[in-house]
């Protein structure tokens, strides 16, 4: 048993390793997803709430701008005004009644 055994062969690693980068900071990338889901809530709560008939006013503010309009309906993705605007939620930051 006087034989020697062959070395292992091991690549250098001459970079800077980022396995596991994107899966734990993934929690800061679903900060969108939290956002849409408190709009959908407000959104929620203005169509249920007891006052509610027809139509609401409210200040809408998005992406691009901030408006006032009046609520009459919605669908899954969008918000429908009373003059045939169709606002998507997606793009929605906050939303609040106005009296």
């Amino acid at each position: 048993m006087g034989k020697e055994l062959p070395g292992v062969f091991s690549n250098p690693i001459n970079k800077e390793i980022k396995n596991n980068t994107d899966y734990y900071y993934s929690i800061l990338k679903s900060n969108e997803n939290r956002g849409t889901k408190e709009i959908i809530k407000k959104v929620n709560d203005i169509f249920s709430r007891k006052d509610f008939v027809y139509k609401k006013r409210v200040q809408i503010k998005t992406i691009d701008d901030v408006l006032n309009v009046t609520l009459v309906g919605r669908n899954n993705a969008n918000l429908l005004t009373i003059d045939n605007q169709s606002i998507p939620i997606t793009n929605i930051i906050d939303i609040e009644l106005l009296n």
